[in-house]
């Protein structure tokens, strides 16, 4: 496999996968083995696996149980929880435009190598198209499948479940009995073979205020803190250093982002927090090292990259931060591990 295809994509875009592969009468494990995926990973909704192993476990899916519209099928089961605390942090702008900017500079952290253009069609209609780069020989028709649904249902919680969209486009052709699978999934026409992977609905929802799905909070913290929940012990720290974790690389990891994010009061994170005996710029610390820490070790990513995923303007302020934390440079670092390793 050559380098341009490693791009990685979270967990969380299986949601509900094992789940329908079973009410369908296949076997998940035998299906992600075959697509080189271990189930363990589903636990996770963060854990990061290959976006390449993602579409062929799609297609080996599909074929399996002779299903040509199994990504639509997965996608129209998730919603704006697929995205993590994101889609909360998307809920709470003022705008459903606003939301979609959020968005498209999210995009990359949940699919590396997903681009999300909003774009014009008319004066009255505009388009979502996405564009997967692990797809450029359309070889995964079933992972755009499954990102069209995802942006469709993610377009549903902000607008409500009466909205309905004016169509959705696929590049890719279908048979007869291919299409009427997707028109009974979809409640807008459904147009194949069309320029791009996109849905087309009126520009004027892009300035309609975007609802907050009821219990989308909990839901989404429920998801990736499932084993805490469990044990009745979940960790408020850990949600906030969760929420910082998913915001850092967006640029909007502020205290205040933090709370909407949360769906509580500024004052009552900072409450929060003091009866933990921390604070906001403690956790943002301790996730920033964490994070340098974790990516060095495991990463290929440049050392600028990772200063502005760590939410720094530029690289020499992430640096002195580094020195301060380990009383070396994160190139010297980076360095010595290198060393250590050859």
């Amino acid at each position: 496999m050559g380098k341009d295809l490693q791009y990685y994509v979270r967990a969380g875009s299986l949601s509900g996968y094992i789940e329908l592969v079973q009410e369908l009468g296949g076997d998940p494990i035998e299906l992600m083995s075959a697509a080189n995926i271990i189930p363990a990973q589903l636990h996770d909704p963060d854990n990061m696996i290959l976006y390449s192993h993602l579409g062929d476990l799609l297609e080996i899916t599909a074929k399996q149980l002779n299903i040509s519209s199994f990504g639509t099928a997965l996608g129209l089961r998730q919603n704006m929880t697929t995205v993590g605390l994101i889609g909360a942090f998307m809920c709470q702008q003022q705008t459903i435009g606003d939301a979609l900017k959020i968005a498209q500079k999210y995009t990359y952290m949940h699919a590396q190598g997903a681009i999300l253009d909003i774009e014009p069609v008319t004066e009255e209609q505009c388009a979502i198209k996405i564009d997967i780069l692990v797809n450029q020989q359309q070889r995964y028709p079933q992972l755009m499948q499954l990102s069209i649904a995802i942006i469709y249902q993610m377009l549903l919680d902000m607008t409500g479940h009466q909205w309905k969209a004016d169509s959705i486009h696929f590049k890719q052709s279908t048979t007869d009995t291919g299409r009427q699978n997707y028109i009974n999934a979809y409640k807008p026409k459904v147009v194949f073979e069309s320029e791009s992977d996109s849905i087309h609905f009126s520009a004027k929802v892009l300035q309609s205020k975007p609802l907050m799905p009821e219990n989308l909070v909990n839901d989404i913290v429920a998801k990736q803190f499932h084993s805490q929940q469990a044990s009745n012990e979940l960790d408020p720290v850990a949600v906030v250093c969760h929420a910082i974790n998913m915001l850092l690389p967006t640029g909007d990891c502020s205290k205040q982002n933090i709370a909407l994010s949360l769906g509580i009061h500024q004052k009552k994170l900072e409450r929060m927090l003091q009866a933990h005996n921390t604070t906001y710029r403690d956790l943002l610390e301790h996730t920033r090292k964490d994070v340098a820490l974790r990516v060095i070790q495991t990463d290929d990513m440049s050392m600028t990259a990772l200063a502005l995923n760590l939410g720094y303007s530029e690289f020499s302020a992430f640096s002195r931060s580094f020195k301060s934390w380990f009383s070396i440079s994160p190139s010297h670092y980076k360095k010595t591990k290198i060393q250590h390793k050859s």
